[in-house]
């Protein structure tokens, strides 16, 4: 099993503050996580997933073509 990152490490690699992470759980909103007890953790693979999902393809228009 891979190794789970803390919401501190997800924070970090997503360049947002752990406070973020909490309001989205909340919402229901952002990567899925793990709760072990009262632990929430994150796995590797849904942080890459929620990346992924966030691609926005810029709109591009045919004016000119």
């Amino acid at each position: 099993m891979a190794s789970l990152l803390s919401p501190s490490q997800v924070a970090e690699i997503l360049g947002i503050k752990t406070k973020t992470l909490t309001h989205w759980r909340w919402q229901g909103v952002g990567p899925r996580y793990v709760k072990l007890r009262s632990n929430v953790m994150y796995r590797p693979e849904d942080i890459h997933d929620f990346v992924n999902s966030s691609v926005v393809e810029p709109y591009r228009s045919n004016v000119g073509a």
